[in-house]
C-alpha cells in the first residue's frame, strides 16, 4: 500500500466522498459500521488518485 502524503489527505477525502455521492452511494452520508466497508473503498479509490496525481507531480510515471 502506498502512503498518501500528510497534506493530501484533506484532498483524499474529498475526492471519496465526491466520488461516492457521483456514483450514488450514501457511504459517506450515513454513519455506522455498516457502511465502514464501503466507505473504505471509496477511500481506496481515492488514494489511488492521490497517488497517481503525487507521482505526476514528482514527473514518475
Amino acid at each position: 500500500m502506498t502512503t498518501i502524503p500528510q497534506p493530501a489527505e484533506r484532498l483524499r477525502q474529498h475526492l471519496a466522498e465526491a466520488m461516492a455521492k457521483d456514483a450514488g452511494s450514501k457511504a459517506f452520508m450515513k454513519s455506522g459500521t455498516a457502511w465502514d466497508h464501503a466507505r473504505s473503498e471509496w477511500l481506496a479509490h481515492a488514494d489511488a488518485a492521490v497517488n497517481a496525481l503525487h507521482r505526476s507531480e514528482k514527473g514518475d510515471r
